[in-house]
């Protein structure tokens, strides 16, 4: 199944009320909202008809979060779906899920592209191939090891398959975690 239709389909069942969506490129998940949703990255260009009311943002998702209020992006409800698809080193999506998971309740669902590269070269770092999934599959081990009240689902979609986190804690500081994975 392609990663879209599975988002799509987990859209449907969740039915969530609220959305962001990190890495929005040209708007073709972000499109598959049916809720108030944000999306951010420095560099959209959405080609895509958005159904839902949407905050897209222009700007990187460290500088976003820096700047967020302290109610959060929604107000009063938290984050109930993500799906991270920003730059793709591991880092970056510890951060991403740090900055998503202060924002988020019990009930929320984080969801990360990239995670089952087809081969090394799509793995590498350095980007020096067409598709190119970084080492964003490193958060499967950093977050199991580091976060074991977290269930981690794997779901082998086409092209490079999803993670799926649930059991976040809104109160959970992985301030240490940053750290560790920035040095």
């Amino acid at each position: 199944m392609h990663y879209l239709e599975f988002l799509d389909r987990l859209h449907v069942a969740l039915a969530p009320r609220t959305y962001l969506e990190i890495g929005i490129r040209n708007g073709d998940s972000l499109a598959l909202s049916r809720c108030p949703s944000i999306g951010i990255d420095p560099g959209f260009e959405v080609t895509r008809e958005l159904r839902s009311p949407t905050t897209l943002v222009r700007s990187t998702s460290d500088r976003y979060f820096d700047h967020l209020p302290p109610e959060g992006p929604f107000g009063d409800l938290p984050v109930d779906l993500a799906f991270i698809d920003g730059m793709h080193l591991l880092e970056f999506a510890v951060r991403d899920f740090a900055n998503l998971e202060r924002h988020s309740a019990w009930s929320s669902v984080a969801a990360f592209d990239d995670v089952l590269p087809r081969d090394v070269d799509m793995a590498a770092r350095e980007r020096h191939t067409q598709a190119w999934t970084g080492d964003v599959f490193r958060i499967l081990d950093v977050l199991g090891t580091e976060r074991p009240d977290l269930t981690l689902v794997v779901v082998d979609t086409e092209p490079t398959g999803l993670l799926l986190v649930l059991g976040l804690d809104g109160n959970c500081v992985l301030d240490k975690l940053v750290r560790q994975v920035n040095n």
